[in-house]
């Protein structure tokens, strides 16, 4: 996914949060009619979802699996991520 972002322009500054890269993406609309449900980039959607998951106390294969499918296929977002 830090390909296709940085191929868009974004790159995520040394100390950003995962959650701050996903706001600072979200800011500056959908990417190439990438939304998600929720009405915001997938992109950043994406990265929330990444957050969930890597700080997650225990990993769901199900969600490894749907966020490697989303990472190849971004408009394939089926439900909004959580926002905190």
């Amino acid at each position: 996914m830090d390909r296709k972002v940085r191929a868009l322009g974004y790159r995520r500054d040394p100390g950003e949060t995962l959650h701050a890269f996903a706001e600072r993406i979200d800011q500056t609309g959908p990417e190439a009619g990438c939304v998600s449900r929720a009405g915001s980039s997938c992109f950043a959607d994406w990265y929330l979802r990444y957050a969930g998951l890597r700080y997650a106390p225990d990993l769901d294969p199900g969600r490894i699996e749907q966020l490697q499918r989303l990472a190849q296929e971004p408009h394939d977002f089926v439900a909004p991520a959580s926002r905190p």
